[in-house]
C-alpha cells in the first residue's frame, strides 16, 4: 500500500520570480473592441469587397462581352518575291494593265493564304497598292 501525499504550497510574493512581478503602474488595462464593433467592421469590409468585385465584373462584362463587334483594323504589309517572278518598269504605274494583272494574281494568293491560316475567321480581303522594283535581290 502505498500513500501519497499532495503538498500544496503556496508562493508568498517574495518567492516569486522576478519577471512575474509587476507594479500596478505597469498593468494597463485597455478595452476590447467589443463585438456589436467587431460585427460592424465585418460587415463594412464585406460590403467594400462585395462593390470591388461587382466593379471588377462590370468592367470585364463590358471589356470582354460587349455585344457590339470590333471595329475594322487595317494592317500595312510589304513583301518581296525573290523567286519567280520579275519586275518590269510598267509594274510602277497603277494605271496600266500589266499593274492590274500582277496585282490581281498577288492579291488572290495573298488572299488564299489568309483564308488558309488561323486569322480566316477575321481576314476580310487583301489590297496590292503598288509594286516596287527598287529592293536589291539579295542571297535569300
Amino acid at each position: 500500500m502505498s500513500i501519497s501525499t499532495v503538498s500544496t504550497k503556496h508562493l508568498a510574493r517574495s518567492e516569486t520570480p522576478s519577471s512575474i512581478l509587476s507594479s500596478d503602474s505597469d498593468i494597463r488595462f485597455t478595452r476590447k473592441l467589443g463585438s456589436h464593433y467587431r460585427c460592424g467592421c465585418c460587415i463594412l469590409a464585406g460590403f467594400l469587397l462585395v462593390l470591388l468585385l461587382a466593379a471588377a465584373g462590370i468592367y470585364l462584362g463590358y471589356t470582354f462581352l460587349s455585344g457590339e463587334p470590333p471595329g475594322e483594323r487595317v494592317f500595312r504589309a510589304t513583301f518581296r518575291v525573290v523567286r519567280g517572278d520579275f519586275y518590269t518598269p510598267e509594274l510602277a504605274d497603277p494605271a496600266t494593265e500589266e499593274f492590274r494583272i500582277r496585282a490581281r494574281n498577288y492579291r488572290e494568293r495573298l488572299n488564299l493564304v489568309f483564308r488558309r491560316s488561323d486569322l480566316r475567321p477575321a481576314f476580310l480581303g487583301t489590297e496590292v497598292l503598288a509594286l516596287d522594283g527598287d529592293f536589291p535581290l539579295g542571297d535569300g
